[in-house]
């Protein structure tokens, strides 16, 4: 991946913190379910430390660690509910013909009732009985060549988090496989890019490209408007 893509990549994820947490900002107050959250999921407060932990030339192998990047939740969410961003990076493998790739984890949590509610318990075990999951792996090509997923693409996911902790009030018969469904993507920034637009709307690829983003990476995400209008 060249430095344009990291580049890129560390613009659009600083853009999805700065409008979390600035969705965070006006909706404190009022939504309990934020410090519900924070207390199991720690979040990013700032630009820094997001910034630390981000892949790089040096970092071609990590994660986001024990911290959650909060999203702004998408429009006529339920009250209540909470969006998270999780993301994993491995280095390429060329014995096992595995390039270097990257996993943005979506996970949604939605309120079962229209409003804050005060359950007992401790943080994890509140956050079972409010919310019901659905979360989605953004995710560049498996390998190059030997697996059914060797696209950009998305697919569902259970477990969440530093430790693959599983959802378990997620439906057990629920498939992670499938549905994989191909994303308009070529590098990891278009693949954050993909994942915006998949939460708000193609609308939002205007903001996106006032980034100062890479051609290359600029040029994807137009080409997104241009195949909605084909």
């Amino acid at each position: 991946m060249d430095i344009a893509s990291y580049t890129d990549l560390r613009a659009l994820l600083l853009y999805l913190l700065d409008d979390g947490l600035n969705w965070r900002r006006e909706t404190e107050e009022t939504n309990s379910q934020i410090t519900l959250f924070t207390a199991f999921f720690p979040p990013f407060a700032r630009r820094e430390e997001l910034t630390a932990v981000l892949p790089s030339p040096e970092k071609l192998t990590g994660n986001f660690g024990y911290q959650y990047l909060y999203l702004r939740p998408p429009e006529r969410s339920r009250r209540g509910t909470i969006a998270l961003l999780y993301a994993k990076w491995e280095d390429k493998d060329e014995h096992n013909q595995r390039p270097w790739r990257l996993g943005l984890h979506v996970g949604i949590f939605i309120p079962f009732s229209d409003g804050n509610s005060s359950p007992s318990g401790g943080a994890l075990q509140q956050i079972q009985t409010t919310h019901g999951f659905v979360g989605y792996r953004f995710e560049m090509p498996e390998s190059l060549g030997g697996s059914d997923h060797d696209y950009y693409h998305a697919q569902p996911i259970k477990e969440f988090g530093m430790e693959d902790t599983l959802v378990d009030w997620s439906p057990e018969w629920m498939p992670v496989r499938f549905p994989a469904f191909p994303l308009l993507a070529s590098n990891p920034a278009t693949l954050a890019g993909t994942l915006a637009i998949s939460l708000y709307g193609a609308r939002k690829i205007e903001n996106l490209l006032d980034l100062s983003l890479s051609p290359t990476t600029s040029d994807g995400l137009r080409n997104i408007l241009v195949q909605q209008h084909t």
